[in-house]
């Protein structure tokens, strides 16, 4: 793996200021392309065949269930594309977790609504969330954190509006040691930010929001020096 796509240096900087493509997400073309990977990851959920991360939600979600007594807790998915998390949810543990989704992708919310007519969902920015704080038990992100240039400021935003718990989901993570470094990378045909993180970057930025890492999931196996990991956090005195 070259230097130009583990970290960027001062001429890929330069590229990436004059080409700002921190905001691609948004192109609503991007919501039918993911939803025919998601279609055909669900199908296989269904036949028995759980997606490896699609198990890993599930796991956090019912390592939640054990700890927190209350009959339902509501959880906000931001960045939530067509909310399959929500469905996702409800095979591996159902019938307690009162969903709402968020996405500033337009094109994501259209199909979310026609996926799951009556669902929660409602445009919301990771870097700016419309809600008070503490206002869902439960805040999920979903491979989401590593596309977003000011990751700080949405983590802020992630643990401000999370009342307990913090679900982060699906983050690349350098084995070595590396330091947290940002390339960018084609998918669904457009060009998106991606970092990948120093594990120590990630979880002392959120714990210096007031939360506590509980739990490390592997979310996807080791690929050379990158790793994939999901991270349960609960707030400071929450409970």
């Amino acid at each position: 793996m070259g230097a130009s796509s583990r970290d960027v240096g001062e001429r890929d900087a330069r590229f990436m200021t004059e080409r700002d493509v921190s905001r691609n997400y948004t192109n609503p073309n991007i919501a039918g392309k993911q939803r025919v990977f998601v279609e055909r990851e669900l199908k296989s959920m269904y036949n028995g065949n759980v997606p490896r991360f699609f198990r890993v939600i599930g796991e956090v979600v019912n390592q939640i269930r054990m700890l927190d007594i209350r009959d339902s807790l509501t959880l906000l998915d931001v960045a939530c594309g067509s909310a399959y998390y929500s469905e996702v949810i409800e095979f591996l543990s159902p019938g307690w977790i009162e969903y709402t989704g968020v996405d500033y992708n337009l094109g994501m919310l259209e199909l979310a609504s026609q996926c799951y007519p009556g669902l929660s969902v409602a445009y919301g920015d990771i870097l700016d969330l419309q809600f008070d704080d503490d206002s869902f038990d439960i805040v999920l992100s979903g491979a989401t954190i590593g596309h977003v240039r000011d990751w700080q400021k949405a983590l802020q935003e992630l643990t401000r509006v999370a009342r307990t718990w913090l679900i982060l989901h699906r983050n690349p993570v350098w084995m070595d040691g590396s330091p947290t470094g940002c390339s960018i990378r084609c998918d669904y045909d457009v060009d998106v930010i991606v970092h990948r993180f120093a594990r120590s970057d990630l979880i002392d930025t959120v714990t210096s929001f007031g939360m506590k890492l509980l739990s490390t999931y592997e979310t996807w196996p080791v690929c050379g020096n990158e790793g994939m990991y999901t991270y349960l956090f609960e707030k400071v005195g929450s409970q």
